[in-house]
C-alpha cells in the first residue's frame, strides 16, 4: 500500500530532509544540492566537508520494499567483490544500505566517476562483452526472493492489470489495446520457458554505463529482476541494422570469453521489446500525476497518446 504522505514528501522533497537522510550516514554536507536527472527516482548529488562527493538516492513510495532494495545493494556488493566495476552503497547508522526519511525509503552511493557514451561502438563492446558477462556468472549464484521475473506473466499481463486498474485507456481503444497485449502473451509465453532466467541489470542501457578513462562502470541498478542473459544484451544494443548485428556479434564474442551464450536466447529480443512497450505504457500510467512525468508525458490521457501505443503495438506484433 502507498504511504499518500510520504508521496507528498518526495514530491516536495526538501533540502532538510535530504541533509537529515545523509547524516544517517554521518555526512554532513556543504550547502548545495544538485538534483539529478531521473524520472522514477529522486536523486541528489552532494559534497560532504572533506570534499567527497556522494549520490543519494530517494525511492519513490510503493516501487519497492525494503527487502527488495537490500537485495538489489547485496547484488552490487558481490559483483564488487568479483571485480565488476560498481560502487555499492553505504551502510547506514541503522546497520543497513536503505534508510528511511518521512516514510521515503533512501540509499547513499559514493559519487561515480564517467560519463554516458554518446554511442556504442566497437572499442565499448569489445570491453563490455566480458563485464556483462561476470554480471551473469554472479547472477546465477543465487536467486531473487523480493524481485520479479521478467517475462509476458510480468511485463504482459501484470502490466495489462494495472492499465485496467488505472483507467487510462480510453474506452475506444481499451479492447483492441487489450487484445493486442494477450496476443501478443499467448505467442510468445512458451518460448520463454525454454530458457533459464537469473539476476541480471535487467535495464542495461548506455546510460547505465559511466565511462571514464580507467574503463567502464556499471550503475542504476534499480530494475534488477530476473530473466533471460538476452535482456542485458538487446537493451545496450538494441538496432536492428546491419552495423548494429556487427556491434552485437563483437560483444558476444567478448561475452564468451567469460561465460557462454545461447544464441537462440537472441529469438527473445523482438519478444521483449514488444513486452517492454506494454510495461513502459502502464508505468507511465501509473506516474502519470506525478508533476515531473506531466512535463514529459503531457498527453498520456489523450486518445491519440493510446492510438499511437496500439499502432506501436500492432507493428511489433508483425515482427514477431
Amino acid at each position: 500500500m502507498i504511504d499518500h504522505q510520504a508521496t507528498e514528501y518526495f514530491y516536495d522533497l526538501t533540502p532538510d530532509r535530504i541533509h537529515d537522510a545523509f547524516w544517517q550516514a554521518d555526512l554532513e554536507l556543504q550547502p548545495t544540492l544538485r538534483w539529478m536527472n531521473s524520472l522514477e527516482n529522486r536523486v541528489i548529488g552532494a559534497e560532504d566537508f572533506d570534499g567527497d562527493r556522494w549520490v543519494a538516492k530517494f525511492y519513490r513510495p510503493g516501487r519497492w520494499s525494503k527487502e527488495a532494495l537490500e537485495e538489489e545493494h547485496r547484488f552490487m556488493e558481490e559483483l564488487a567483490e568479483a571485480g565488476v566495476p560498481v560502487r555499492p552503497p553505504l551502510i547506514l547508522e541503522s546497520g543497513s544500505t536503505v534508510g528511511e526519511i518521512e516514510g521515503i525509503l533512501f540509499t547513499i552511493f559514493p559519487h561515480q566517476l564517467g560519463r554516458m557514451p554518446d554511442e556504442i561502438l566497437l572499442e565499448h563492446v569489445n570491453v563490455l562483452g566480458a563485464l556483462v558477462a561476470k554480471i551473469h556468472v554472479v547472477g546465477e549464484r543465487a536467486k531473487l526472493k523480493h524481485r520479479p521475473r521478467i517475462g509476458p506473466a510480468t511485463w504482459g499481463l501484470e502490466s495489462l492489470a494495472q492499465l485496467e486498474e488505472e483507467g487510462v485507456v480510453p474506452d475506444r481503444i481499451w479492447q483492441t489495446y487489450e487484445s493486442l497485449v494477450k496476443e501478443l502473451v499467448e505467442r510468445v509465453e512458451s518460448l520463454f520457458e525454454e530458457f533459464p532466467a537469473h539476476r541480471l541489470h535487467g535495464d542495461l542501457h548506455r546510460a547505465n554505463i559511466l565511462w571514464s578513462s580507467m574503463g567502464p562502470s556499471f550503475v542504476d541498478f534499480d530494475d534488477l529482476a530476473s530473466g533471460p542473459a538476452v535482456q542485458d544484451v538487446w537493451m545496450l544494443l538494441p538496432g536492428r541494422d546491419e552495423d548494429d548485428w556487427g556491434l552485437k556479434e563483437a560483444f558476444l564474442r567478448s561475452y564468451e570469453t567469460v561465460r557462454p551464450f545461447d544464441y537462440e536466447q537472441l529469438e527473445l529480443v523482438e519478444p521483449l521489446r514488444a513486452l517492454k512497450f506494454v510495461r513502459h505504457a502502464a508505468w507511465v500510467a501509473r506516474r502519470r500525476n506525478d508533476p515531473a512525468f506531466l512535463r514529459v508525458f503531457p498527453e498520456v490521457e489523450s486518445h491519440s497518446y493510446w492510438q499511437r501505443e496500439v499502432k506501436d503495438l500492432e507493428g511489433q506484433l508483425r515482427l514477431l
